[in-house]
């Protein structure tokens, strides 16, 4: 993180965003064989959609880290911003004037995603989330959406 991006000097940032809450009622096929029956993505986004849906990026994380990719959850000057904040924003490396960029908590993760709720997990299901591909997930989310 650059000196521009640390707490209380806002200047290019996004600015305050919101964590969103996606819930889906169907099931959620897994790569190992299980089904979540449903499942519940937290996620942020910055910048706009256009219209063909063709100007989307989606960042990935580490399964230690949340979906705040950039910008501030609150007016409050001391708060550090996202993880990412130097690369998302206008005119930045993901340039939010250009690209509707999209961050989730990964399914498994800590931080609002669907996670693992027992020693066996969801229904008997111990999460793996690489076993739940991000893109299979967002390319449900953006054909409801």
């Amino acid at each position: 993180m650059n000196d521009d991006a640390k707490a209380g000097d806002r200047k290019g940032s996004v600015g305050v965003v919101r964590t969103q809450v996606a819930h889906f009622a169907e099931p959620l096929r897994l790569r190992a064989g299980g089904v979540l029956p449903e499942f519940t993505i937290a996620y942020e986004t910055y910048g706009t959609l256009n219209p063909d849906r063709t100007n989307a990026i989606l960042i990935c994380h580490a399964l230690s880290g949340d979906a705040h990719v950039a910008g501030y959850h609150t007016d409050d000057p001391t708060e550090r911003p996202g993880w990412w904040d130097d690369a998302v924003g206008p005119g930045r490396m993901f340039d939010t004037d250009r690209y509707f960029v999209i961050c989730s908590n990964v399914i498994g993760g800590c931080s609002g995603s669907t996670e693992d709720i027992g020693e066996r997990g969801h229904q008997g299901i111990v999460l793996d989330t690489s076993l739940v591909p991000p893109c299979k997930v967002f390319s449900r989310a953006t054909a409801e959406g």
